[in-house]
């Protein structure tokens, strides 16, 4: 198992591509800490990920909120030590296909955070 002994956070697990992302580092042998703002939904994506035999934990993490990040973070180094995968796949309502002249600010503001995160 390629991840064995490894530690993956998912923030915005569901039960489509998030919630397939954490099975998939699941079944790769990490173990996964699946997060939603939601904590019912990280939670069926952590049972999912414990039936078939996997490692799972579920929390609520909001990933637009730095702090909740950080709580989260500590949380997981003090239960596990590291954190080797950070995944992020929450939703976020962006405007595409116009001019950056004609975006509102906030849309703009939007935009620009979401290339920031992709960068770093």
């Amino acid at each position: 198992m390629i991840l064995q002994n490894k530690n993956a956070i998912v923030y915005g697990a569901s039960s489509s591509l998030g919630g397939a992302v954490a099975q998939s580092l699941a079944a790769a042998g990490a173990t996964v800490f699946v997060t939603n703002k939601n904590l019912l939904i990280a939670q069926q994506v952590a049972e999912k990920i414990i039936a078939a035999g996997g490692k799972a934990h579920a929390g609520i993490v909001d990933a637009m909120d730095e702090d909740s990040i950080r709580k989260h973070i500590e949380f997981v180094n003090n239960k596990v030590g590291t954190v080797d995968i950070s995944f992020n796949l929450i939703g976020i309502k962006n405007v595409q296909n116009i001019p950056l002249i004609e975006m509102s600010l906030k849309d703009l503001f939007h935009l620009s955070m979401m290339l920031c995160i992709l960068n770093s």
